[in-house]
């Protein structure tokens, strides 16, 4: 990857950008989508049932990175409360994992949409086959991975790893997509998808030595039970 930008500091928040840090490469026509930015978890949010839940344009670009500051950057906002010497941070998003900002929008790693759909066509279930499509900008087949997690109930995640793939083109636009099961326990599901830069891992907010290319994002979306 490219050297643009200065590296994210592991563990710290990233400002939040007004709307006008968008890509300046952004693609004049968005695709459909029937998920908005949810200010409460902090990500794209499909309020009610359907066959698909599709992020759109809400997740292009990546944390800070040249020409592609993402619209609704991952960070990590939180609530500081002292007593004495005691101080508890508290996380408010569901996202709360900072994303690397060095490199060129279109030129290095990003994740720009996922869409989460049902295998049969009909309304996403639970104990029924989904996939998840992480359409990204791929740098190197070789070197770029994507992780796929799940969390059972959005609003207290714990992410469930199922699995990883590359990408199968280099040097544009691709899909990635990975299979699972919906599970059962809850009617307000989520998915993660982590795209990273020489490291395949089950570790859902990994950094490492090469997390400076690392984006990952969340979508929450209501399934029937």
């Amino acid at each position: 990857p490219s050297t643009s930008g200065s590296p994210s500091t592991s563990g710290s928040p990233s400002n939040v950008p007004s709307v006008t840090n968008v890509p300046s490469v952004m693609p004049s026509k968005c695709p459909a989508t029937n998920a908005v930015f949810d200010s409460t978890y902090g990500v794209p949010r499909c309020e009610t049932e359907s066959n698909a839940c599709d992020t759109g344009c809400l997740l292009n670009g990546r944390g800070e990175m040249k020409d592609g500051v993402e619209l609704n950057l991952s960070h990590t906002e939180v609530l500081v409360a002292f007593y004495g010497s005691i101080t508890i941070t508290v996380q408010l998003i569901l996202d709360g994992c900072v994303d690397g900002n060095r490199g060129d929008y279109y030129e290095d790693e990003s994740l720009e949409r996922i869409v989460v759909k049902s295998n049969n066509l009909q309304q996403l279930r639970a104990g029924e086959l989904a996939t998840i499509v992480a359409t990204v900008y791929a740098y190197d087949v070789y070197d770029d991975t994507a992780d796929f997690f799940y969390a059972v109930d959005a609003s207290n995640p714990t992410w469930v790893y199922i699995g990883s793939a590359r990408p199968t083109e280099s040097g544009q636009l691709t899909d990635i997509e990975m299979t699972y099961t919906i599970p059962t326990g809850s009617d307000i599901q989520a998915v993660r998808v982590q795209y990273t830069y020489r490291m395949m891992t089950t570790d859902p907010c990994i950094h490492g030595i090469n997390g400076d290319y690392n984006d990952r994002d969340d979508v929450v979306f209501k399934v029937l039970t």
